[in-house]
């Protein structure tokens, strides 16, 4: 058998992936999530094999071919608000930061002993 992607070898992991996709897809398409990212890993390694057959011994290379799919959908979750009042920012000596009404004319007016009308 030809070993390369396409290979039998390979049917778990491809459908692995075809299946993390399209959940990935079903999902945003629902918008329970805003998006998603999916991780595919594929570990390749060769071990020592032996076969005895009576006297002789036959040595190879066995293959151990690991895969992994992660799927990590993000989620967005929003709140909005909004302040634009007229108050004044300001920053006290210990470098605490305060809003407060601004002066007017007639707070000025007021402070100073005069009625307001």
């Amino acid at each position: 058998m030809e070993l390369n992607i396409n290979s039998p070898v390979f049917a778990e992991f491809m459908e692995n992936l075809n299946l993390a996709v399209l959940k990935c897809l079903t999902e945003i398409l629902a918008e329970n999530f805003s998006g998603g990212e999916i991780n595919a890993k594929i570990i390749i390694e060769a071990e020592n094999a032996c076969e005895v057959f009576g006297d002789e011994q036959y040595n190879y290379k066995k293959p151990t071919i690991d895969h992994k799919v992660i799927v990590t959908l993000k989620k967005r979750e929003e709140a909005k608000g909004y302040f634009n009042e007229k108050m004044e920012l300001f920053q006290d000596d210990a470098g605490v930061f305060f809003i407060v009404k601004p002066k007017t004319a007639q707070m000025e007016f007021q402070e100073n002993g005069g009625e307001s009308t």
